[in-house]
């Protein structure tokens, strides 16, 4: 069944480069069915069968039947492509290598490209896509890159929730530990504020996530020489987990 699904699949690319899209539909169609049966769910396989699909409806225009498609691409490339900060036992992941990292970004880029096709440039779906493209490049350690995606994602959804909705602040974080990992301490620091009151927002004033807020604040203020603001930031930080435990004895 392998075979059958990578012939197609391959004569379906054939098919896309010779403009033939309702040939290579039926063929991508048929190679994705025989796939699902024998790949994993989350294989990165399917995930690239699935933006060919809808590359494929929006060359013939059919956009409706092309967003069930990147939704579905959308999801799981948050199971697939994504690198957890740590596993089920704490521990730390290898790291993907080079040649991963490098497969995943022309596949998000793909995915990108194609949900600013369907959904136009200024959808939240294509912050999303944006947000995960400068995460593979922030990744490889190539923060240059990244900044200006994150950057524009943080652009899209402040227009579409506003500046201080708490569905921007993943938006907002991200914008942020880019400038960090770059040094632009001064460019972050109104970020991580943005981001603490947003937490706040969501959390109170004493909620964990304010305190580990907190702390970036506090890391923040070390490296551009604030040690006072720091000390501040640690302060209320240690104030909030101590408050935190208490109320687990």
């Amino acid at each position: 069944m392998k075979n059958e699904w990578v012939t197609l699949n391959l004569e379906a690319d054939e098919l896309i480069e010779n403009g033939k899209h309702e040939a290579a539909l039926s063929k991508a169609e048929k190679a994705l069915e025989l796939a699902e049966k024998s790949l994993a769910p989350d294989d990165l396989d399917i995930l690239e069968m699935l933006v060919k699909i809808a590359e494929i409806y929006e060359a013939l225009g059919q956009l409706d039947k092309a967003k069930p498609l990147l939704n579905r691409a959308q999801a799981m490339a948050d199971v697939t492509l994504p690198q957890p900060i740590t596993s089920d036992d704490g521990s730390l992941p290898p790291a993907r290598s080079k040649e991963q990292l490098k497969k995943y970004e022309q596949l998000l880029k793909d995915l990108l490209a194609i949900t600013e096709k369907v959904y136009g440039t200024d959808d939240a779906d294509v912050a999303v896509a944006l947000y995960k493209l400068a995460s593979n490049y922030s990744e490889q350690g190539n923060h240059a890159k990244a900044e200006p995606l994150h950057k524009r994602a943080l652009e899209i959804v402040e227009k579409i929730y506003g500046p201080d909705n708490p569905e921007i602040l993943l938006f907002v974080d991200n914008l942020g530990l880019s400038y960090y990992g770059r040094g632009k301490y001064e460019e972050a620091e109104p970020l991580f504020k943005r981001s603490l009151a947003l937490q706040e927002k969501v959390w109170g004033s004493d909620g964990l996530m304010v305190a580990v807020s907190l702390t970036d604040m506090a890391e923040l203020y070390r490296k551009m020489g604030k040690d006072k603001e720091a000390q501040d930031a640690d302060k209320r930080a240690a104030e909030i987990d101590a408050e935190i435990q208490a109320k687990k004895r």
